[in-house]
Formats: C-alpha cells, sequence, structure tokens
C-alpha cells in the first residue's frame, strides 16, 4: 500500500513572530495604563473623600463652639443685674449648662481685676479657685485678659497649660455694669482632649483618617497620629473660626489603614 506522502511543515508566515510580539507589547502597554489611570483616579476620588470629611468635620466643630460660645454669652448678659446679688444662681444656671453643653471643662467668674472668684463646677476646678489671671505665668493668657477688658469683646487664649492641667484654651467674656463700667468677665474653659471626646473627631474619623487640631501659629493642639511622619500624604486643612483670637486650623489626611485598603496593589490588580 502506498503510504501519503507526508506534507512538508510550513514555516510560520514572515514576521509573525514580530507582530505577536507587539501584539503582547501592546496588551502590557494598554494593561499598565488601564493600571496608571485606576490608581489615579482612586487617588483622585480619595483626595476629594478626605476635602469633603474635613470640611463637614470643621462645620462641625464650628457649630459645638458657637454653641458654647452663645451659652457663654447668656451666662453673661445676667451679670451684673442678677448674679451679682445671687451667686448661687450663677452656680446653678453654670452647672445646667455644662450638663446640656459637655465638653466645657469651667465655667467661672473672674473679677475685673483678673482673680477667679467663683469657678463651676467647684470640686473639678478648685486649684483654680483664688487664682489671679493678670499674674498668669503665660503672657498669652494675661494678653488675652487685656484685649476682653480693653475691646469689650470675648478674647480666646492660644492652646496653654490650664490651671486644672492639661493644655486647652480659654475664653474671657466681659461684662459691663449699667454704668459701662468692667465688672469682670465670664471664664470658659475647654481642654483639648475633652473637646475632641465631646465633638467625637477621633471616635468618628480615628480609623479612617488622621486628624490634627493646631493653632493658626502651628502650635498642635491634639493630634490622632503623634507617632506619623509628616508631610501627611493627602492632608488638607481647614480654617476653623474661634471667636476672639487665632482661628484653629483642622488637618486631616487618609490613615495609613485607608491608603492601604484604597491604593494597595493587589487592589489594583483586582480590578485590572
Amino acid at each position: 500500500m502506498v503510504q501519503p506522502a507526508e506534507r512538508p511543515s510550513r514555516p510560520f508566515p514572515p514576521g509573525a513572530f514580530r507582530r505577536a510580539a507587539l501584539v503582547c507589547l501592546g496588551i502590557i502597554v494598554a494593561a499598565t495604563a488601564l493600571g496608571g489611570w485606576q490608581y489615579t483616579q482612586r487617588l483622585s476620588q480619595l483626595e476629594r473623600a478626605t476635602a469633603l470629611v474635613a470640611s463637614q468635620a470643621r462645620s462641625h466643630l464650628e457649630a459645638w463652639l458657637d454653641a458654647r460660645l452663645t451659652g457663654m454669652r447668656m451666662l453673661a448678659t445676667r451679670w451684673p443685674s442678677e448674679y451679682q446679688s445671687d451667686l448661687a444662681g450663677f452656680v446653678r444656671d453654670a452647672g445646667l449648662m455644662q450638663q446640656r453643653l459637655p465638653g466645657l471643662l469651667a465655667l467661672n467668674w473672674v473679677d475685673p481685676n483678673g482673680v477667679i472668684r467663683v469657678v463651676v463646677p467647684e470640686a473639678d476646678n478648685l486649684a483654680a479657685l483664688g487664682s489671679d489671671i493678670s499674674a498668669h505665668p503665660d503672657p498669652a493668657v494675661t494678653a488675652a485678659l487685656r484685649r476682653a477688658a480693653t475691646r469689650g469683646q470675648p478674647a480666646r487664649t492660644p492652646t496653654v497649660e490650664l490651671l486644672q492641667g492639661g493644655h486647652g484654651f480659654a475664653y474671657y467674656w466681659p461684662v459691663t455694669d449699667a454704668d459701662g463700667a468692667l465688672a469682670g468677665f465670664v471664664n470658659g474653659v475647654f481642654r483639648i482632649e475633652e473637646l475632641i471626646a465631646a465633638s467625637r473627631l477621633a471616635e468618628e474619623l480615628g480609623e479612617s483618617f488622621r486628624v490634627e487640631l493646631s493653632d493658626f501659629d502651628g502650635t498642635v493642639a491634639w493630634t490622632s497620629a503623634p507617632d506619623a511622619s509628616k508631610p501627611w500624604r493627602l492632608a488638607t486643612q481647614r480654617r476653623v473660626p474661634a471667636a476672639g483670637g487665632p482661628d484653629l486650623v483642622l488637618t486631616m489626611a487618609p490613615s495609613a489603614r485607608t491608603l492601604t485598603r484604597v491604593l494597595s496593589l493587589r487592589e489594583l490588580l483586582a480590578l485590572l
């Protein structure tokens, strides 16, 4: 039996390997470009989300401070017409205000000479009772007191060491009598840690974002990431108006955990 002749093997068409290599190269380039585009998109989305959350947190802090300043103003309007002869009434109303507006470490009455005469609540602020603010060792405190007295408007100290312990800032709301003479000051004291706790910044944003609150001169009042190297990636800043003193500055950035989750190589490869 005659065996059929074997067909000679056909060589690849000329240029086949080059065309295959170009196709593979094109796929690699396209995939790389797509991966880069996805990375840029995610980076942009995370940056916009951080800016949005920072704006919301700034508004929340501003409203939080305004509510407590409004409470101080209400107390100031009742001096000296009512409280001058009824210190127990001031203690009662200040205590009720602290219950309704948590985060106020103290609400005090300071006489025209700068001496703290009444502290509320007394148990937590006995260390400040009788203290002469005009002789405070920090010149920023005495400057705020003088500013309130001379301008007739509330004044805020920068972040300082408090007489009650810890760090925070104080407000002095000047009060005048019927003749326009200085009668004293309603003094509100905020400890930074309690402000952060009461405003729930750390609790609500701590895992997803790094948060820092500082004075306008850059002095850090509180930070959720003291050991994180700076500058923070994708950080954004918002000024928090603080009547009677320099504005506060809120700085926010995605936490390391958020950056890893959103921008990790595994996530980008999965998308590809």
